[in-house]
């Protein structure tokens, strides 16, 4: 009969055992420490434990009780899963009274100059009696592989300083569960699913199997279980998380979780001495997923893309994004980036960044788009006042985000309704990038459907250094069919919108303080202008652009086609500044041509003149507006004094 190891094919009939017997039991790898295996081979018990002491102080180095406590968090461990069981409840309450008051301990010895060898705590003064816990640990359940972790974690901070009966309790019981969750199934053969994410999964075939085969590496099958894990865990990178870095924009309230576990293997790795964990490539789709992350990551410390309304959106800590995102860029050993210096800054909370925050070359801009994850990220620069705009096109509804100057202004679902002569038309499940571009002017993305004859596209412009950015709905193929458009602007939480009358102009401000910036001058947060809607509501239109609720509702509707562009803008210099918007007429060879055809739109705003354009159908020769001739399909731009179109962005047509 074998005796217990870690091996899958181990006697799980020890628990029968008593300790001596168990002891003498275990088999051994060749080259595990003979201040170890004599004991053991002797059933002393009170010897063993006493180089199990030494024997977990040399081999772990000291840890940082800050980042400790943060990648040991409930939240972190469990993720969304309920009503964990008592034991389990025991087991995290232990562990926090534990580590927290080492965290505590080392703080204080620190602030002394006196702090412990190794990073090893001195034994607990006036702790509880371990007996009413451990006894707990024999419920009749199986163990789950969180459970394991909070041992095995326990071992290796607490080891050291606990009594001989706690600890050996601690290590026998962490031995038992990990041979048993080892032997119920195979992790060799474990593999996860691409875009599915599963946690558990992840902890439970490359968590666990890795700190277990690092911390019990003196048994037989330790090093069988930790090559396992390691390998588990380069699959699901690989799985996760596309070449680009980007994300499932599913699970982005997720990650948070997700990385947790992969950081903490990479903790324990570091102070156990153990070589790399990543090959090249790995490391390089680690270190694009971070500057995803951070490009994702609002001034506030949080991402910036809402959860959405679905509960499994909505599910898994976001308070934590940056410092947590910023300490498992460290313990994966990510390469230094500007994006994780903004990581770094945010999670610190510090009032000035450190490093570089403007672009230094083209290769710093942060802007992402993931073809595979139907994700895009649209951001000024890497300073944590930077303007983003975010785009999750994976549904039909996508979901937007956009924060100017690091205050939020939109969040959530875009929505849109389209009828075509009183035919609803069904949206796709998804939506499909037709163009990315980004420049030194800003960053663009266009997103399009084809419903029958019909195609659907919707714009995004954000402006890099201009404070403003342009959402824009584009209709096109309907022939001499009468289109309606509805579409919903989400407003981000504790926003405020005030209708500006007598103009249809849409001013932002937040709710909880008076409409002034932080330097106390007058003026909204932002200002939202719907061009293609007369500035004047005195001037009937077939439409309305109206505050409902948490949203700027729009409505619009013309004949074969129509362009509906959406202006914010939030220069600290424009808030108060005069405005003036209309609709512009556009000529092809003498002839005017109609809305369903091409639509053109300007704005000034005190002293910045802006040209929205764009053409629904393929043009036949050169069209003007104001002047300016152009056979691109899009065209914004800036009027210079001359009364020349500077252009922010041109987009040819397919």
């Amino acid at each position: 009969m074998n005796g217990p190891s870690l091996s899958p094919a181990a006697d799980l009939s020890s628990a029968a055992f008593d300790d001596d017997e168990f002891l003498q039991a275990i088999v051994w790898r060749r080259r595990a420490p003979r201040a170890l295996v004599e004991p053991a081979g002797r059933g002393d018990v009170d010897a063993f434990c006493a180089a199990l002491r030494d024997d977990l102080r040399a081999r772990f180095r000291r840890i940082d009780p800050q980042t400790h406590g943060l990648l040991w968090q409930p939240d972190l461990l469990l993720g969304v899963r309920p009503g964990e069981s008592s034991r389990m409840r025991t087991l995290l309450e232990r562990h926090e009274q534990l580590t927290g008051r080492r965290r505590e301990r080392d703080k204080r010895r620190r602030s002394n100059g006196r702090a412990a060898k190794n990073g090893h705590a001195a034994p607990v003064v006036g702790s509880a009696p371990p007996d009413e816990w451990l006894n707990g640990l024999q419920a009749p359940e199986p163990p789950t592989a969180v459970e394991a972790l909070l041992l095995l974690d326990l071992l290796i901070t607490q080891g050291p300083s606990l009594p001989g009966d706690e600890l050996w309790t601690l290590w026998r019981t962490a031995l038992e569960w990990s041979t048993a969750l080892a032997g119920e199934s195979d992790a060799a053969a474990a593999a996860p699913e691409r875009g599915s994410l599963d946690v558990e999964q992840l902890q439970r075939y490359g968590e666990l199997p890795w700190m277990a085969g690092l911390v019990l590496e003196a048994v037989s099958g330790a090093g069988r279980l930790k090559k396992a894990g390691r390998r588990f865990r380069r699959a699901e990178l690989a799985a996760q998380i596309g070449d680009d870095g980007a994300p499932d924009p599913r699970w982005l309230p997720a990650l948070p979780v997700w990385l947790s576990s992969h950081a903490r293997c990479g903790e324990l790795a570091r102070r156990a001495g153990e070589e790399k964990l990543w090959n090249a490539a790995a490391e390089r789709r680690w270190r694009r997923l971070f500057s995803v992350a951070a490009a994702l990551s609002g001034a506030d410390g949080r991402c910036v893309l809402p959860g959405g309304n679905d509960s499994a959106e909505s599910a898994g800590p976001r308070a934590d994004w940056t410092e947590l995102i910023s300490v498992a860029a460290t313990e994966i050993e990510v390469p230094p980036h500007e994006s994780l210096k903004l990581l770094k800054h945010l999670g610190s909370r510090k009032r000035r960044p450190e490093g570089a925050s403007k672009l230094r070359s083209h290769r710093d801009r942060p802007g992402v788009q993931s073809d595979e994850a139907r994700l895009a990220v649209l951001r000024s620069d890497w300073s944590p006042t930077a303007d983003v705009l975010a785009v999750a096109h994976d549904r039909s509804l996508p979901l937007v985000a956009l924060a100017g100057g690091g205050e939020p202004l939109l969040a959530g679902r875009w929505e849109l309704e389209l009828r075509v002569d009183g035919r609803t038309l069904s949206l796709a499940d998804h939506w499909e990038c037709v163009c990315w571009h980004s420049d030194a002017d800003g960053d663009y993305c266009e997103l399009q459907q084809t419903i029958g004859d019909v195609h659907v596209e919707r714009q995004f412009l954000l402006a890099r250094g201009g404070r403003y950015a342009l959402f824009a709905d584009c209709v096109s193929g309907a022939g001499d069919s009468r289109v309606e458009l509805s579409s919903r602007l989400p407003l981000a939480e504790g926003i405020a919108a005030t209708a500006e009358r007598p103009t249809r102009e849409v001013r932002l401000s937040d709710a909880s303080r008076p409409a002034t910036d932080k330097r106390g001058v007058d003026g909204p947060l932002a200002r939202v202008f719907p061009l293609a809607m007369p500035q004047d509501r005195t001037l009937s239109v077939a439409g309305a652009f109206e505050i409902a609720e948490d949203s700027l509702a729009l409505r619009l509707s013309g004949l074969g086609g129509l362009y509906s562009p959406v202006l914010l803008d939030w220069h600290p210099r424009r808030r108060l500044a005069p405005a003036q918007w209309r609709m512009l007429t556009i000529v092809e060879e003498g002839r005017r041509l109609k809305a369903g055809e091409a639509g053109g739109y300007r704005l000034r705003l005190g002293r910045h003149h802006l040209l929205a354009f764009r053409s629904l159908c393929r043009p036949g020769a050169y069209r003007t507006v104001l002047g300016h001739h152009t056979r691109y399909e899009t065209v914004v731009g800036r009027f210079t004094e001359d009364g020349e179109v500077e252009p922010v962005l041109l987009v040819e047509g397919a």
